[in-house]
C-alpha cells in the first residue's frame, strides 16, 4: 500500500481509485483522515455502505503506477505512518521474510531487539526485554521506520522522501544512507530525496565513497524569474563543490 494518498490527502484521487475498483454502481464517496485510521463512506444506488480503509488494503492498490517505466511511485512525507498501516506493513514483511531483516537495521542504529505489533498497536522491544510504545519515541526512529520498511518491502520502484534528514541525528546520517543506497541497488529501488542540511549531503556523498558508488546525481533547485530551474552535479562534480567549500543546498 502507498501512503502517498494519505500524506498529500489526495482525496479525489483515492475516490476515483474506489470508482474503478468496486463493483458497484457508486453515486458518492466521502473520504475522512486521522491520525489512526482512513475511513471511506460509499454512497451505492441501493444503499450506504462504510468500508474501514484498513480492511480494503487487499482490495485496493493505492500505488500510482508510471505507465512508461511501470513503477509503482511511494511519497514518504513529513507524516509517519499511522498505526494501521504500521500494522499491516510488519505483518507483510513478516509473510514476506523480511521481517529479521527490518529489526536488525533497527537494532544497528538504535540499539533495539525489534518492532512489533501489539493489540494493534506498533511496540519497541528494548534490548533488555521492554516493550514501549512507538508513540513514546521520537520523530527520528519514526521517520527511519517509514524509509526502512518503504525500502525492504519494494522493488522496482521509485521512492520520494520530503526532507530527509527531519528527527534524524546527524550521528545517524552515514547509516542512513548506507541503508538506503545498498537496498536500492538490491531490489532495483531509485530514490529521491530533498535535504536543507548540509551534514545530509556530505553523508550522502561520503557513504556513496564508502559504497563505490557512482550512479548518485545532486540536484540542485533555484528560482529564476518566478521560475524553477534546476542543475543536476554527477558524482565527480559534487566531490569537486565539497572540496571547494561551495554550498551544495
Amino acid at each position: 500500500i502507498n501512503n502517498l494518498l494519505y500524506n498529500r490527502d489526495k482525496k479525489t484521487d483515492i475516490e476515483k481509485l474506489i470508482r474503478d475498483n468496486l463493483n458497484f454502481v457508486i453515486s458518492q464517496t466521502r473520504v475522512s483522515l486521522n491520525k489512526n485510521s482512513f475511513t471511506i463512506e460509499i454512497d451505492t444506488n441501493e444503499e450506504k455502505q462504510t468500508y474501514d480503509f484498513s480492511k480494503l488494503v487487499e482490495l485496493l492498490d493505492l500505488s500510482l503506477v508510471n505507465a512508461t517505466s511501470f513503477y509503482s511511485i511511494h511519497f514518504i512525507g513529513q507524516d509517519t505512518s499511522p498505526d494501521w498501516l504500521l500494522n499491516h506493513l510488519i505483518g507483510k514483511s513478516k509473510l514476506e521474510d523480511r521481517y529479521n531483516t527490518v529489526n536488525s537495521y533497527l537494532s544497528e542504529v538504535f540499539g533495539v531487539q525489534n518492532i512489533d505489533i501489539i493489540d494493534n498497536l506498533p511496540y519497541i522491544k528494548k534490548e533488555e526485554g521492554t516493550f514501549i510504545p512507538l508513540h513514546t519515541f521520537g520523530q527520528g526512529i519514526k521517520s527511519f521506520i517509514d524509509i526502512l520498511l518503504s525500502l525492504v518491502l519494494s522493488n522496482n520502484r521509485i521512492i520520494f522522501i520530503d526532507e530527509i534528514e527531519n528527527g534524524i541525528h546527524y550521528t545517524n546520517f552515514d547509516k542512513l544512507w548506507e541503508i538506503i543506497l545498498t537496498i536500492s541497488k538490491q531490489q532495483n529501488i531509485q530514490v529521491f530525496a530533498t535535504t536543507h542540511s548540509k551534514e545530509c549531503i556530505e553523508s550522502y556523498t561520503r557513504v556513496a565513497d564508502k559504497l563505490e558508488e557512482d550512479e548518485i546525481r545532486f540536484i540542485s533547485l533555484y528560482k529564476d524569474n518566478e521560475k524553477i530551474q534546476s542543475i543536476v552535479f554527477n558524482k565527480q562534480e559534487i566531490d569537486e563543490r565539497l572540496e571547494l567549500g561551495l554550498d551544495n543546498r
